[in-house]
């Protein structure tokens, strides 16, 4: 829709701002809609997903993602909602006898983003002064938490109205997030988004590795990348990596190629690779330095079932290999 100034017409600033309004309309609504496949709340990539900070934190990941909301008012009914920061959203202490399922939900806010001393002309004393003016709008997240009943078996507290949700989150009693896998994502995703990330591979559904440096680069340690994982994900490491906490592979049908060289070395954790999934593969890994009493390069957790490990590497490692699992296979395990 094309806002039209007539000639006499009376222009007030009212008319001036709908311009923009109109266009945001027509980007939005129209043909953003169109190219995303008609999705509604939804987000890119990994926009807002969330990764366990500690017991009691999570980390909600900066992006993009749009909004379907009716406010009945001049704006797009498809709103962004962006996040130029990671934000870290902090939980209500844990119920000393039962669990609970907290909420984190969002919705598009338009924020004050800049304003300026202008000079005012009163339209009816015609008297002139300086006052500040907003100049400049922005769209923004609103990001809420919701706080869950302790129960013996937990719900979701209801999604408050206007807002979308994006994390549920199981809070153990007394220990609060007690894993990553208490993390439950609850977005829904644009198109050119086909997992939690889309690394602009048909045959990597993550890829590891220096966000601008290495080609399609999503995330920036192993552990992130497993955070986030599903069910026959298959990964792709870049980088070399201490490892500080320990990576976990709690999906089944997990592969882990990595690149030649590429290695995992001694950071704080005791563990350079821990697998408690089953049918997963680990293809040219490297373990370094994991070398004080009670280190492993790969643990092979109790329970996990048929564990390939081709062609792992190990430098001056206390123990190389814990297998601990059922069916585990060891194509050429290298010492170093």
């Amino acid at each position: 829709m094309r806002q039209l100034f007539n000639v006499g017409q009376e222009i007030i600033s009212q008319d001036l701002n709908t311009l923009q309004s109109r266009l945001e309309r027509g980007i939005y609504d129209r043909i953003f809609y169109e190219l995303m496949g008609r999705n509604k709340d939804s987000f890119f990539q990994d926009s807002f997903s969330a990764t366990r900070l500690d017991s009691l934190s999570v980390l909600i990941k900066s992006g993009l993602g749009f909004q379907d909301q009716n406010t009945g008012t001049s704006e797009p009914l498809r709103k962004p909602i962006v996040s130029d920061v990671d934000v870290t959203v902090g939980i209500d202490t844990p119920d000393s006898s039962d669990p609970r399922i907290d909420l984190i939900c969002v919705k598009a806010d338009r924020v004050n983003a800049e304003t300026e001393n202008r000079k005012f002309k009163d339209e009816f004393t015609d008297s002139i002064s300086t006052q500040n003016f907003t100049i400049a709008t922005d769209w923004k997240a609103d990001i809420n938490y919701v706080a869950g009943t302790p129960v013996s078996t937990p719900s979701a507290p209801a999604v408050p109205s206007g807002y979308i949700a994006i994390l549920e989150i199981y809070v153990s009693a007394s220990t609060g997030i007690a894993v990553s896998g208490a993390l439950t994502d609850k977005r829904s995703l644009l198109p050119f988004a086909n997992a939690l990330t889309d690394t602009g591979s048909s045959e990597y559904d993550a890829i590891v590795g220096v966000v601008g440096t290495d080609q399609g680069a999503n995330y920036g340690d192993l552990k992130s990348a497993l955070d986030n994982a599903l069910d026959g994900w298959k990964i792709l490491v870049l980088r070399d990596e201490s490892i500080d906490a320990i990576p976990v592979v709690n999906n089944d049908k997990v592969e882990i190629v990595f690149k030649r060289g590429v290695t995992l070395s001694k950071g704080t954790a005791d563990t350079g690779l821990q697998i408690d999934g089953n049918d997963c593969k680990v293809v040219n890994s490297r373990f370094l330095d994991f070398d004080t009493s009670g280190d492993y390069g790969i643990i092979v957790s109790n329970g996990s079932l048929r564990t390939y490990l081709d062609a792992p590497r190990f430098n001056n490692c206390d123990s190389n290999i814990n297998n601990l699992g059922t069916e585990t296979y060891i194509n050429v395990e290298y010492t170093e």
